[in-house]
């Protein structure tokens, strides 16, 4: 069959299978639904005496052009990439699928047959010449551009008596030990949820980005007030975001963070349940104000919008947004501008987070510091049993927020979550990065990964810990990359799909940015 196959155009494929379903000396029958690879494509086992060809049906839009790459990317498997999304490789699925059922015959101590893999693939792989080589080595054949092998179908003649009959009820029985029946419902888990993620349109989401795509469209007032003639104040309002549960499952590095945040979502909950249940029992007192320690690029901006949006779907805060603001938020020119600039930004906040970033510089040493007004009025207002509808958040260096919290009694009892954010170690910085180049479909040939590699690995075990960018250096350095990459390409006479998307290691420099202070003089 696989050298009869071989010599037909995609026209004339599925009709040949169609015809061979029921030739008497060909044992056919479908594997739909029981081999977890391949969960999700209609899938077919044909068997002659030496051969065994295990067909899929790779169901996409007609229209969609795609950059096939069969090479694992770090941790990650094989990936799929057209112009604004990518997807795990069906030709690695279904190799998979034949390791399997190499597997159920070994364990069986039966003589595998020779086994074989075709695709059928509705959708355009733009690289499939070049990936010819690379399937046959895999022991699978691609047929790509068949938009009508889903309108049309066939039936099969099932021929129980052949002895090829035995190999697919081996491969079946293999298929249903417990650890298999786990993956078949993983498969559908991700299915179910790759369909409800279409229909609401939302696109994967990457770490640290500004969740744009996925933003909650509530009717907020504007960032901006005036605190005196000439002292116009201006604050970030974030939006509350769709799926905070996913956005927080997915940060890199912050187990610990989701671990608590996940605690303090419980504890409401129980405490929900038991009014229902014990109307009059006494609750579990419940603080959202929180301290979060951590250098730069951290991630404690990007918690902070998840944190309020999570708070919003718990019950726990009317609308989940978030005010951004610092010192030079509050501190006006003229003498009270600090009570007025704190009420309005509280007011700005109520019903979610109102997140103050470096608080710290809110108590320096200058004994006439107006911003050591701050704190205290913050206090004031919270002492108010009426702003339960309100989290309030200080961010900054832990020694530095640590000594805040000495300095200014009360703080460390009305604001009792702390959130530790470490440094990324290096693993996580190239997760980050793995996540950040899936935006664009981008992919590293393997020297430029080393390279890059390389250059992540030096510039960490040098950092100076008190400057450290942490996800921020990674993404100054893919934006680097990525005006070199831009400036290859251009210069290329007529780039194709696969030269636009692969970064090499002419794109992979690094220009480091001096901190040494000039000296004056000559």
């Amino acid at each position: 069959m696989i050298k009869k196959l071989s010599t037909l155009d995609n026209c004339l494929v599925w009709g040949f299978l169609g015809a061979h379903a029921h030739k008497p000396e060909i044992y056919a029958n479908s594997i739909d639904g029981f081999v977890p690879y391949i969960v999700g494509m209609r899938s077919l086992f044909f068997a002659t005496e030496e051969e065994v060809i295990v067909v899929c049906v790779d169901v996409t839009s007609p229209h969609s052009e795609e950059l096939a790459d069969e090479e694992k990317f770090g941790k990650e498997l094989p990936l799929y990439f057209s112009a604004h999304d990518h997807r795990i490789s069906p030709v690695y699925r279904l190799s998979q699928a034949l390791s399997l059922f190499s597997q159920s015959l070994d364990s069986a101590c039966v003589k595998s047959p020779r086994i074989r893999g075709v695709l059928l693939t509705t959708g355009t792989i733009i690289n499939h010449d070049d990936m010819q080589e690379q399937w046959r080595k895999m022991g699978i054949m691609v047929f790509h551009k068949m938009p009508n092998v889903i309108r049309h179908n066939f039936t099969i003649d099932t021929h129980e008596n052949l002895p090829m009959a035995k190999w697919f009820n081996i491969f079946k029985e293999y298929c249903q030990r417990p650890q298999f029946i786990n993956m078949i419902h993983d498969y559908n888990h991700i299915n179910a949820d790759d369909t409800e993620d279409d229909d609401d349109g939302d696109e994967e989401d990457h770490v640290f980005d500004d969740f744009e795509d996925k933003l909650i469209d509530l009717d907020l007032p504007k960032g901006e007030f005036t605190l005196s003639q000439n002292n116009t104040v201006k604050v970030d309002i974030l939006n509350p975001i769709k799926n905070p549960c996913k956005e927080l499952d997915k940060l890199v590095g912050c187990n610990d963070i989701k671990a608590q945040i996940n605690a303090l979502i419980t504890l409401n909950r129980y405490n929900q349940m038991m009014l229902r249940i014990n109307p009059k029992g006494k609750q579990h007192e419940l603080s959202l104000h929180s301290v979060f320690f951590g250098r730069p690029g951290t991630g404690k901006t990007t918690v902070c919008k998840i944190y309020g949006s999570l708070l919003r779907e718990a019950g726990m805060l009317s609308k989940g947004h978030v005010v951004c603001c610092n010192r030079s938020t509050f501190i006006g020119s003229n003498w009270g501008d600090e009570d007025k600039a704190v009420r309005h930004i509280v007011d700005l906040a109520k019903g979610g987070v109102l997140m103050v970033d470096e608080a710290y510089l809110l108590n320096s040493n200058h004994p006439n510091d107006p911003g050591k007004l701050v704190i205290p009025l913050l206090m004031d207002i919270l002492a108010n049993e009426d702003m339960r509808d309100i989290a309030i958040i200080l961010c900054g260096y832990k020694d530095e927020m640590l000594r805040l919290i000495d300095l200014n009694p009360g703080l460390d009892s009305r604001f009792p979550n702390r959130f530790d954010f470490p440094d990324f170690s290096i693993e996580d910085l190239l997760e980050i990065t793995r996540r950040r180049i899936k935006e664009y479909g981008y992919r590293f040939t393997r020297s430029a990964w080393q390279k890059y590699r390389e250059i992540v690995a030096k510039s960490y075990e040098g950092r100076d810990v008190k400057t450290w960018g942490n996800a921020r250096f990674i993404a100054n350095l893919l934006e680097q990359i990525y005006l070199r990459h831009a400036n290859r390409c251009v210069r290329m006479k007529s780039p194709d799909c696969k030269h636009l998307l692969c970064i090499t290691t002419a794109d992979v420099e690094y220009v480091g940015y001096s901190k040494t202070k000039r000296k004056i003089g000559f």
